[in-house]
């Protein structure tokens, strides 16, 4: 059988749109040997060319209008071309009336679940006329995480038999070890920090974050806090100095910007805790991350599927209640009890998740599809 992946945002160094192809790829390739992929990225993925029965093909990026519409209405082609038995969309676009057996991955819907988010007007066109071409056209679907799923069903009337939510993964260790020597991060490391990680954009709600470290600082002027990850534009940029300066916490306040993995794995070990005030999330990969590392983790109790991936292992607050947040941090800081207890659920916790398993339940929906299609 023919399978091919549609993989044009694996280029992303930030966030699950880049994470979930490369990893995804990887694990099937290592377990299926029966079936030739033909994976369509607009990079080549690193690690893929090992696999004999893996071809590459180089598209361009899905990102902006153009390259959209290119890939939208030319892809049909290339399908037809490779003789595509089953083609799995990564990107959350469409095809226009694909000849293939198509599932298709959804992320999330905040567009629709919450409004007070705005999108640009490429991405609010993608929400408002693709995705419900991409959901018609589609066989089946496979969300990320079960509120995800509720939301197609709720929003979309998708019958919930066409849709398999199958969790995102992490590969980290709890053992991972590295020394300070290998990252000069680990040098200038304050030594009690909480961290947050990630795509700074509105969605991330790190102003509640900063006003809840503001008010935290009063009584333990001895933290800090660290934040890894980019601004998604100068603008955002400039508006989170502004807040800092305002609320004269700016010296408190490091910014590393992007980790590769050996610095982000130090980050996060070191850490007081792992801090996710998400106003929404699909997932959150990096709730796993610090788990599978033994960080504390508090996170939104509303925030999408911050409750669902974090389970029992966390401590919950409200998206935009700084004052709750600033008293989970304090419980952190003096509890050392509490503290022990959450990392001992942190580390059960992760285990649930890996990039083997994400694999392992997409190659069971293929064969599922492929059997149901069979006996039509």
């Amino acid at each position: 059988m023919n399978i091919g992946i549609e993989a044009t945002k694996a280029h992303h160094i930030d966030g699950g749109f880049g994470v979930y192809p490369r990893k995804l790829i990887k694990n099937m390739l290592s377990m299926d040997n029966d079936n030739l992929y033909f994976v369509f990225a607009s990079e080549r993925i690193e690690g893929l060319d090992e696999f004999n029965n893996c071809r590459q093909f180089l598209m361009p990026v899905s990102d902006g209008l153009v390259n959209f519409l290119r890939l939208f209405f030319t892809f049909k082609g290339i399908i037809k071309k490779y003789r595509i038995d089953i083609l799995h969309l990564l990107s959350m676009y469409g095809i226009y009336r694909t000849p293939a057996t198509t599932i298709s991955t959804v992320f999330d819907l905040r567009h629709l679940s919450i409004p007070e988010l705005k999108e640009r007007r490429f991405g609010k066109a993608i929400y408002k006329y693709v995705l419900p071409f991409l959901l018609k056209q589609s066989h089946h679907l496979i969300s990320i995480s079960d509120e995800t799923k509720d939301g197609l069903i709720r929003y979309f009337k998708i019958p919930a038999d066409k849709i398999t939510t199958i969790h995102l993964g992490h590969e980290i260790a709890f053992d991972t070890e590295i020394s300070g020597a290998e990252t000069g991060l680990g040098w200038n490391l304050p030594e009690k920090y909480f961290l947050w990680v990630g795509m700074i954009t509105k969605r991330k709600n790190l102003e509640t974050l900063y006003d809840a470290f503001s008010t935290f600082l009063k009584a333990y002027s001895d933290f800090r806090l660290v934040i890894v990850g980019k601004f998604v534009n100068s603008k955002i940029e400039g508006e989170h100095k502004k807040i800092l300066t305002s609320l004269k916490i700016d010296d408190k306040v490091i910014f590393t910007g992007y980790a590769p993995d050996y610095e982000l794995i130090m980050l996060y070990k070191k850490a007081s805790a792992f801090i996710y005030p998400s106003i929404y999330e699909g997932f959150g990969i990096p709730i796993i991350e610090a788990m599978a590392l033994g960080v504390p983790v508090i996170t939104t109790v509303d925030g999408g599927a911050t409750r669902e991936v974090a389970g029992n292992a966390a401590l919950f607050f409200k998206k935009y209640d700084a004052s709750g947040l600033s008293r989970k941090m304090a419980e952190i800081a003096w509890d050392e009890k509490l503290r022990n207890e959450l990392i001992m659920k942190s580390k059960v916790r992760a285990k649930e998740f890996s990039w083997k398993k994400t694999a392992r339940l997409t190659l069971d929906v293929y064969r599922e599809l492929t059997s149901t299609i069979g006996r039509r």
